[in-house]
Parts: C-alpha cells; sequence; structure tokens
C-alpha cells in the first residue's frame, strides 16, 4: 500500500510541474526556442518522477517457492471457472439434450465450447438457439475428426477447470458441483473421475449384461462403479476412467494436443496425466453422468472399429512412452535458472550453462530454462530448440520481441496473473504459477510430454485447421465514439468499423464530440448515423443518447469521455488503442489511468501497442486483447499489374530493371524520411539506378524543406522521388521492387501489411507489427533509435526525432543493401486471408457480444 501510495504521490507530482509550466508558458511572451528548452527540462524532471513511481518490478526467482497451489490466475486461466468442451459430428437428434444437460447443472460457472466437427446432419440449426446464451460458443470446422475437435476446443478454453462431454450423452445435474469440490478440496490432485449409468439408445438404464460386467454389482440398475485407484491405468488394458472427469487446465496446457493417431485418444490421455499427477476417484457413491452405449458408440462396436488392436498399440506406445520419461531430464539454464531450479532441488550436474553466443547444446531428453530477459536478447537462437521454459521476472523486458519462440513451443513462469495476461496477448504457450510447489512438475511433464509426442509424430500429422466462432445473433446497439471525426487512418478505421457492423446487422452509430471534417461528411456519404456534439456533452445529453439510442456497447477511438457514466449503467465501455502512444504528457497518462477502472475491454492493434499500453501508460493488462487491423483485398488490382508496373515506370522514367524502394507515409518527421534519405545514399552506392520514392502528403513543410536539403546534399536528385499523395496506392506497390518503413512508431501499419501481401521484400524499424515478420524471409526489422518503444516517451521524443543518428542511418542503409539481394514473390495469399480487415472486424463484433453477454450473466 505504501509503494503505491508513493507512486501516486510521483504521478500527481508530474502532472502538477507539467500543467504549471504549460500554464506559465502560454502567458510569458518568450522567444520560442527559449520555451522548448525549458519545456525539455520541465518534461526530464516529470520523466524521471514518473520512472520512480513505476518501480520496475524485477523478481528473485529463488525465493519464489509457494504451497502446492496452482494460482489459476497466474496460469491465466479465470479463478472457478469449468471449461465444457461438447465436439459433435452428425447428432443433431441428440445434441440439444447433451446440452441441456450442461445448462442444468446446479454449478453455474461454466463455459459452454461446441465444436462443430463438420456434420452434415443439419446440426448448426439445431445450435442456432444457443448462440444467444452467454455462457456458450459454438465453432465450425471441415471435418478433422475427434481429436482434433477436442485440441481446438481446449485451445478455446479459459477455465480452471476442464472436462469434455459428447453429444449423445447426458450429464447429471450435480456432475461439475461435485466434481470441482473435489478438486479444490485437494491441491494435489491433477484430474477426477467418477461412476455413472449407462443407458441404450431409448434413454433406459443399460440392461446389457455383458457390457463393463466387472464393474457392475447389479446389471439392471445400469449403475458403472468404477475403482477407486489408477495403479493400473498405464499397465492394464482397461480404459475404466470412463466419460466423467475433470482435470485443472494447467494440466491440459502442459499436455497440449490430444493425439489424432491411436484411435482411443482419451484413454492416452489419461496415461499422460497419470504418469505425472495423481488421478483420485470422486470416492463418494454418486452416479453423475448418463453413457448411451448404441450403435454408434464405438465400447458397442468393438470388433468393428479393431479397438482391441487399438489398445493394445497404445500399451506399446505407452511402453515406449514410460521408458523415455523415467529418463533424467538435464536443462540447459541461464543464472536466472539456474537459481530457481536449484531452489526446487535440481542438481547442479543435471544443468549445463546456456553459452553467450552460438549454437545452443542439443540433447534427446533436454529443456532449455531461461528468463524473458534473456529470450528477448536472442529469440532467434532460442526458437525450435524442442522444449524452451521462460521465467517471466522481469515485466520491463521485451517479451513481444519472444513473439516466434513463445509461439512454437514453450512454457512460462508467470509470478502472478499481469505476467500470464501478457503471454496470452501473443501466445497460446502454457502459463505456470512460478511460485507453486508444483511448477517444476508442471515443467517437466510439459517438457517430456513435449519431446517424446513430437519425436514420435509428424508435423503434418498434428497440424490442425482452426475453427471458426459462429457469431451471436445480431442487433447489438453499438456506439462508436470519438473525439474529432476529421481525416485520417484512425477515422477510417472508425468508418469500416461501423460499415461492418452494421453489414452484420448490429445497430451502430458514431458519437463525435469535437470537431467534424472529412471523415464525418464520408461516413454520412456510406449511410452511418453521427450523433454529433462539437463538445464534449453534460453527463445527461450523453446519458439520453445511450438511452435512447439502446445502446449496449461503447467503443471508444482515442477517447476518454463517458466510461464512468458507462459504468454506471452497465455498459461494457471499450477502448481501441490505435497505436504505442509516445506523445501522451503526464496530464494525458493520469486521464487514461483514471479511466482505466471504468474500461472493460482494451483492444489493441498490435502487442508492441499493448505493451507500451500496459507498461507507460499503465493501463491493465488483464483487460487487454489485441485485434490488429487489417487490409481491404478488393484494393489489389490482380488483372492488370505489368500494365501498372510499365505506366509509373514509364511516368518516373525508368526502366523495368531499375531498383526501386518505396515508401507510403506522409512526410513528417515520425515517418524518418530525413533519416531514410540519408541510408538511401549507402544504397546508390552499391547499385547507381536505385530510387526511393517517397508517397505521401506533406504534414511538415518544414521537414519537407529538411529532406529536400539531404537529397541534394548527398547527391540524389536523380535517385529520390517526393511523389507527393496519389489515392491509387496500390499501383505504386505493383511498380516499385521493395518497401521500407522507418517510422520512429506505429500501430499496426496499413501500409506494411500491403506491400507484404504483395509480396515484396521490406524493411522496417522493430515497431508497430514488425514482431509479426521476425521470421519471414523476404522482411529485414531493423532497431530504432531508441532501441526498446518503451523507453520513447513525451520527454525525449523531440530528441530523437531531431537529433541525427548515424549508427541508426547505417543500419537502415546496410538493410535496404541486403534485400537488393533479394526478388519479390507476387501476392502473398495466405497473408491477404490472415490480414483481410473482414477478419479483424469480426473479430470486434464477436468481442462486443461476448462483453454483453458477460453483462448479462
Amino acid at each position: 500500500m505504501e509503494n503505491k501510495s508513493s507512486a501516486s504521490i510521483g504521478r500527481n507530482i508530474g502532472v502538477f510541474l507539467y500543467r504549471a509550466a504549460r500554464f506559465v508558458g502560454k502567458r510569458l511572451p518568450l522567444p520560442h526556442g527559449v520555451k522548448s528548452r525549458a519545456k525539455a527540462q520541465v518534461l526530464a524532471v516529470v520523466s524521471w518522477l514518473q520512472q520512480r513511481s513505476q518501480n520496475r518490478k524485477q523478481l528473485d526467482i529463488g525465493k519464489m517457492v509457494g504451497g502446492v497451489e496452482m494460482r489459476p490466475e497466474a496460469c491465466g486461466l479465470v479463478p472457478g471457472l469449468v471449461s465444457v468442451i461438447l465436439p459433435v459430428y452428425n447428432q443433431g437428434y441428440l445434441i440439444a439434450e447433451a446440452i441441456e444437460s450442461v445448462l442444468a447443472q446446479t454449478y453455474q460457472d461454466f463455459e459452454l465450447i461446441i465444436v462443430n466437427d463438420g456434420s452434415s446432419d443439419g446440426v448448426e440449426q439445431v445450435l442456432q438457439p444457443y448462440l444467444s446464451n452467454p455462457k456458450v460458443r459454438v465453432y465450425t470446422q471441415k471435418n478433422q475428426r475427434l481429436p482434433k475437435a477436442l485440441s481446438n476446443g481446449f485451445e478455446l478454453a479459459q477455465g480452471e477447470f476442464w472436462t469434455w462431454t459428447s453429444a449423445d450423452n447426458i450429464m447429471e445435474p450435480r456432475m461439475l458441483e461435485m466434481l470441482v469440490e473435489r478438486l479444490r478440496g485437494d491441491p494435489t490432485i491433477g484430474m477426477t473421475y467418477a461412476d455413472y449409468y449407462a443407458i441404450d439408445d431409448r434413454g433406459e438404464l443399460l440392461q446389457d449384461p455383458t457390457w463393463r460386467a466387472h464393474n457392475r454389482k447389479d446389471v439392471a440398475s445400469g449403475e458403472i462403479e468404477l475403482p477407486r485407484d489408477t495403479n493400473v491405468l498405464n499397465t492394464v488394458q482397461d480404459n475404466f476412467i470412463g466419460a466423467c472427469f475433470m482435470y485443472r487446465g494447467w494440466i491440459g496446457r502442459c499436455f497440449g494436443d490430444y493425439d489424432p493417431q491411436l484411435g482411443i485418444e482419451d484413454y492416452d490421455y489419461w496415461m499422460r496425466i497419470n504418469a505425472f499427477f495423481p488421478i483420485k476417484h470422486l470416492e463418494k457413491k454418486a452416479f453423475l453422468y448418463r453413457y448411451r452405449v448404441h450403435d454408434n458408440t464405438l465400447s458397442a462396436q468393438a470388433q468393428e472399429h479393431r479397438i482391441l488392436e487399438k489398445v493394445q498399440r497404445l500399451m506399446n506406445y505407452e511402453s515406449e512412452r514410460a521408458a523415455f520419461y523415467a529418463q533424467p531430464l538435464s536443462y540447459v539454464v541461464d543464472d536466472v535458472a539456474r537459481k530457481w531450479l536449484s531452489r526446487r532441488g535440481v542438481a547442479s550436474r543435471q544443468m549445463q550453462a546456456l553459452p553467450q553466443e552460438g549454437r545452443v547444446p542439443d540433447g534427446a531428453n533436454q529443456v532449455v530454462v531461461v528468463s524473458i530477459a534473456t529470450l528477448a536478447k536472442s529469440p532467434h537462437r532460442l526458437h525450435g530448440t524442442g522444449a524452451l521454459a521462460v521465467i517471466l521476472d522481469d515485466d520491463r523486458a521485451d517479451y513481444v520481441r519472444a513473439h516466434d519462440a513463445l509461439s512454437t513451443g514453450a512454457v512460462a513462469l508467470a509470478p502472478d496473473a499481469a505476467s500470464a495476461a501478457r503471454m496470452r496477448l501473443l501466445s497460446k504457450c502454457p502459463v505456470l504459477d512460478i511460485s507453486s510447489g508444483q511448477a517444476l512438475a508442471g515443467l517437466r511433464a510439459y517438457a517430456k510430454n513435449r519431446l517424446f509426442f513430437h519425436a514420435t509424430r509428424k508435423a503434418d500429422e498434428l497440424a490442425r485447421q482452426r475453427p471458426e466462432r459462429l457469431l451471436p445473433p445480431a442487433g447489438l446497439g453499438v456506439m462508436l465514439q470519438v473525439d474529432d471525426f476529421v481525416q485520417g487512418g484512425l477515422e477510417n478505421v472508425v468508418i469500416d468499423l461501423a460499415i461492418s457492423l452494421r453489414d452484420l446487422g448490429h445497430r451502430v452509430g458514431i458519437a463525435v464530440l469535437g470537431r467534424e471534417g472529412h471523415a464525418a461528411e464520408a461516413a454520412r456519404q456510406a449511410g452511418v448515423t453521427l450523433h454529433s456534439f462539437g463538445k464534449h456533452p453534460s453527463p445527461k445529453a450523453y446519458t439520453d443518447l445511450l438511452r435512447e439510442q439502446r445502446i449496449d456497447v461503447v467503443n471508444a477511438h482515442y477517447s476518454l469521455f463517458g466510461a464512468d457514466i458507462c459504468a454506471s449503467m452497465g455498459i461494457p465501455f471499450v477502448q481501441t488503442v490505435h497505436n504505442s502512444y509516445v506523445w501522451l504528457g503526464p496530464d494525458d497518462q493520469q486521464a487514461h489511468q483514471q479511466a482505466d477502472p471504468s474500461t472493460v475491454s482494451y483492444v489493441c492493434v498490435s502487442a508492441t501497442a499493448a505493451r507500451y499500453a500496459d507498461l507507460v501508460v499503465g493501463l491493465d493488462v488483464t483487460r487487454i486483447k489485441v485485434i490488429p487491423n487489417g487490409i481491404d483485398p478488393r484494393t489489389i488490382d490482380r488483372t492488370h499489374v505489368a500494365e501498372n508496373r510499365a505506366r509509373l515506370r514509364q511516368a518516373w522514367g525508368i526502366g523495368d530493371d531499375v531498383p526501386v524502394f518505396l515508401n507510403v507515409a506522409s512526410i513528417m518527421r515520425p515517418k524518418a524520411q530525413l533519416q531514410l534519405v540519408r541510408a538511401f545514399a549507402a544504397v546508390v552506392r552499391q547499385s547507381p539506378q536505385a530510387r526511393l520514392l517517397l508517397l505521401g502528403r506533406a504534414v511538415e513543410e518544414d521537414y519537407l524543406a529538411e529532406i529536400k536539403a539531404a537529397i541534394a546534399e548527398n547527391g540524389l536528385g536523380g535517385n529520390v522521388v517526393l511523389a507527393g499523395f496519389d489515392p491509387d496506392v496500390a499501383s505504386y506497390y505493383q511498380a516499385a521492387d521493395y518497401f521500407v518503413l522507418p517510422s520512429f512508431w506505429e500501430g499496426w501499419s496499413l501500409s506494411l501489411g500491403e506491400a507484404v501481401a504483395n509480396g515484396l521484400p521490406c524493411v522496417i524499424t522493430d515497431v508497430g507489427s514488425a514482431y509479426e515478420f521476425y521470421d519471414h524471409e523476404g522482411v529485414e526489422v531493423v532497431t530504432p533509435p531508441f532501441g526498446d518503444i518503451t523507453e520513447l516517451n513525451c520527454a525525449n521524443l523531440g530528441t530523437y526525432l531531431d537529433a541525427r543518428d548515424p549508427a541508426f542511418e547505417q543500419r537502415l542503409g546496410e538493410a535496404m543493401i541486403r534485400v537488393l539481394q533479394r526478388r519479390g514473390a507476387g501476392l502473398d495469399e495466405r497473408f491477404l486471408e490472415r490480414a483481410d480487415r473482414a477478419v479483424a472486424y469480426r473479430r470486434y463484433a464477436i468481442h462486443f457480444a461476448d462483453l454483453v453477454g458477460r453483462e448479462k450473466r
């Protein structure tokens, strides 16, 4: 409490000094240069106060040894929530009863995730009524069979506890309640299971005396009483666990996919869990599930489906796996990992130091364990090392740089909910509570399982096509909110989002709280309703608008007004963060922090923007979601590529073989065209015919003059083309050979997305969405002058924008020279599909529906 109080005092003093200096500066008749220097001095003091108040959190990992409990929030899971997965394939005539049995549970803190695995019997019509239920999410996919349907479903799970059911089976009302109670009662248990009823096709208790006769005391009752321990589960051929079970979400994350190759994926999964964590019976006489035995049930057709052969194959596989699991695990570690593992009892002989540089040592039974700072420094070296564990001990380390390594086979060890949330921004990797006494067991389970699983399964066998969410019912009242609505990229996104949401069936309007311009007129011409205030309205006027328009959710774009009013009315207030807001002064940051408690969600256009909002602006990272912007595929002229290229090059007076670099951006200091021109001189020395085309409107005329002077100074008059503004940007990508964007900050660059879609080799600075292209063979990522984006702020912004940095210019020039050896690959259809803006706006619609549903739960 004392640290928070002192931090608040530091921030408030900084804001007071900033406002006082601004007040005095506006009233004293001082020269502009004097005012600029004074402002810089004041901002330096304010920045120092803010940095003191931020108290960088770097943990003493050696001391982080807690109890046996694994805190769900530190694992990125929702405490108490049960995730129920229901895969279905051609059982539309039965699924409604299965769904209703879940909805009727006495324990109501659950999410039901239904995965339609390519059914052809019209099951989606049966599911339609459930789309409006806030507890239910429905997905559909091409048929990939049960294991991949389960893996896809659990990848979407958010709960502390996991289970799955089938479309032909029925939960008893107290199933979730009693299984949750068992797991909560003993944190050492990894999984629990319970007795159940066997029923026939008609739903009556099964009378067949041969079906699991060894588990039935009274054949007429249909009661299946299971063994009370799992000592022989992995060695005796009997999948007795049954269909009534529950396991912890963090354990499910560690073991990952259900095996698509065995045909008895549930038995295999229980074996994997049983090898590392206790599986315990409910230990109460309670029959909590109704399992249907009929012609479509594999268990009733053992001979036809060769179940016995599959079980024997599994037993052989398990024997091989058990031998692998029995081998000791070795660790390649940095200093932070060595300290943590030593405290957990790992012997020094099992650890070897990670080399400072060069190749990482190989090992079939080895896991690399490093701090997030180590991974961020050399993410490419540790990418694809087999099994990787990352200790999140430093909240200022650039975890976005570790994007690729974290997304392709890693487990994270987190100290709190905020650290876990940061991982969820850019990766689906499992996250473990580093302070739990079970953290090392979880790490070992993850590493052993991953190493064996991927050594015995091919990548194409495990590949999954992700399912698509069925949209919840339309008709939400959505108000998009802006302060000024004049002209620019933000305004274009708001208009496109409004049109897209309207086309999806929602009632959409735009509230303009300030000035209007071309964007407002464009919105009206598109048929979008505008609510114009001209200034911040009174609370009553704002409240009246929300009520009259029956608004369900407000989505604010760089606008903070009304957050508290929406909170009082139970209306979700969602802020879209369009950029790394490096220009915010102390009073602006304070305004964002004051609106934070009333904001239910932040949608950031990139993980970089999210990281800045979290660590610098001070917003709650547990409420941040990343939804990248997208491009419009319709702007790409697929039929006149050669003609467009020839036409523009003829206008420039160059042949087809002259290398052309394209920069698409308004002419202004943050876009760094001046540094680009200076760097381009090195390219011209290598390739005298090379051209640099600057396409964009001059926003800062004095800056344009500096660029022209640099062109003359470097003798580039014949190499640099100042093309000005042209709305037909699409043709320029087809006429160019390379794309370069050396911006000091970006959100999610539309021009970069369009360049990649057109297959151009690119040179970009490490800002905005650059992390998406770290492993892209056609993209060179250059470190900007300030290094980490979180080091850039209103106090030093002017210095970086105005100062010359020869080292940066050299890095930029060298990167452009490297891409000279590459040629464009043509349209990137896969990227086009992924980056289609319709995908982003559809995700907005789903997110809004989920938030409104959460308010109703």
